[in-house]
């Protein structure tokens, strides 16, 4: 748990520190799109197909921060350094 606090707090220092070339609106958006997809995804794989709590249904304070906390610094990274203006096959790579 303390390995993972301490994930939260390194990407989101890299994410703040790096010179951001997308604007407010994009990661915002980036941010709430990533978070409602996962959500969505955890309760059809939970709640229809049952494929979470092996052992007892309970919220996971560990997922809770990995999807607050890493989620949008990696998706904020991702877009940031996504080669825009280059080729396609750059984009695909």
């Amino acid at each position: 748990m303390s390995f993972l606090i301490l994930m939260v707090i390194l990407f989101n220092l890299v994410v703040i520190i790096f010179t951001k070339r997308i604007s407010g609106i994009e990661i915002l958006t980036t941010i709430l799109f990533a978070e409602a997809l996962q959500v969505m995804t955890d309760i059809f794989l939970d709640l229809k197909y049952a494929l979470y709590g092996y052992y007892h249904k309970s919220v996971d304070k560990g997922g809770l921060i990995y999807i607050f906390g890493i989620f949008p610094a990696v998706n904020i990274g991702f877009l940031n350094f996504f080669p825009n203006k280059k080729p396609l096959i750059n984009k695909v790579i």
